[in-house]
């Protein structure tokens, strides 16, 4: 579930430095949020909209997981 634009911009006014980092892996677009106390929010960009996915530690951790996700390429029916 994303959050709309409204509700990402104050969480970065509030939560963030002003730093953010646009990153691409596996054909899949995040932005990085670099946090007050020095984390780095990590969120998928899925049709305009902001997801929240994971923190992590420093910016090296942060690509290191979004270079483990891979989008499905099937369709998956979760509720059969």
């Amino acid at each position: 579930m994303g959050i709309n634009n409204l509700e990402y911009e104050k969480f970065v006014s509030e939560r963030c430095t002003s730093t953010s980092i646009a990153k691409s892996s596996n054909g899949i677009d995040y932005i990085f949020n670099i946090m007050n106390d020095g984390w780095v929010a990590i969120s998928e960009i899925v049709e305009g909209t902001k997801v929240p996915v994971i923190q992590a530690f420093d910016i090296s951790h942060a690509e290191s997981y979004i270079s483990l996700i891979e989008p499905v390429n099937i369709p998956v029916n979760f509720f059969k």
